[in-house]
């Protein structure tokens, strides 16, 4: 499976990211800060670039200004597409907005960027199928011909096949996709409730990270999260694709 697991001292902007991609065209890391404040007070998401050892290059402000500094972005990647690359960011609420407004289920949105000199420029937005009935999102990848979403909230996956080449983002799904839930205990509740990030390993391989567990949760949840500082990482099999 690769190298063995490490700890990175990044020397970024960040205190701490929200999500990591890699571009291979570019042989580049990029890592997200959900919402960071410009300097004219206004909030907006940023990007700490890396070389392929993780040594520091520079930093971009996603044009994309926020309404809150704690509801931003909260999942990162990248995608080649009709013959261009592009960074994808995933809003935390539906519609990208905060508070009730954004867990209203079925506006799930990604946000695309271009990256040219000292800015990320907003190129489009990507919206997700009304049947994504998701009350938050938590982070995303792109591979294998697919875009894939988690939710942190409805402890929920969804899988949406990507046309090889398409009109424009309006147009870049195959069809709705696939929803799946994250299993549930012998009562039907949740059992994973704080994953923040997740990647393929291969096909129908996920693996998933979950934050700290929160002291509210119930005992139910606790073997699926963490407890500790430290957080968990869980390998799920979804055969999902052809």
């Amino acid at each position: 499976m690769g190298a063995d697991p490490c700890f990175l001292d990044l020397k970024g902007t960040g205190d701490g990211y929200e999500d990591i991609t890699y571009q291979p065209s570019t042989k580049r890391w990029y890592c997200l800060i959900e919402a960071a404040e410009t300097k004219s007070g206004a909030y907006m998401p940023c990007i700490d670039e890396f070389d392929e050892s993780f040594v520091f290059i520079r930093s971009y402000w996603l044009d994309f200004p926020l309404k809150a500094g704690n509801k931003g972005f909260e999942g990162l990647s990248t995608v080649h597409h009709s013959g261009n690359d592009y960074l994808l960011g995933l809003c935390e609420g539906n519609d990208c907005k905060s508070g009730s407004a954004g867990a209203h289920p079925g506006n799930g949105r990604i946000q695309v960027f271009t990256l040219k000199a000292e800015m990320g420029e907003h190129v489009g937005t990507i919206k997700l199928p009304e049947t994504v009935c998701y009350k938050d999102y938590a982070s995303l990848d792109c591979s294998n011909g697919c875009l894939t979403v988690i939710s942190q909230a409805s402890s929920a996956l969804w899988i949406g096949r990507v046309r090889a080449q398409s009109a424009g983002f309006e147009d870049l799904f195959k069809d709705d996709g696939q929803c799946f839930l994250f299993p549930r205990d012998d009562k039907g509740r949740i059992m994973y409730c704080n994953m923040e990030g997740m990647a393929w390993l291969g096909d129908d391989r996920l693996v998933v990270v979950s934050d700290k567990g929160k002291a509210d949760q119930p005992d139910a949840v606790s073997v699926k999260t963490s407890r500790s500082t430290s957080s968990h990482y869980h390998l799920i099999m979804i055969p999902v694709h052809d």
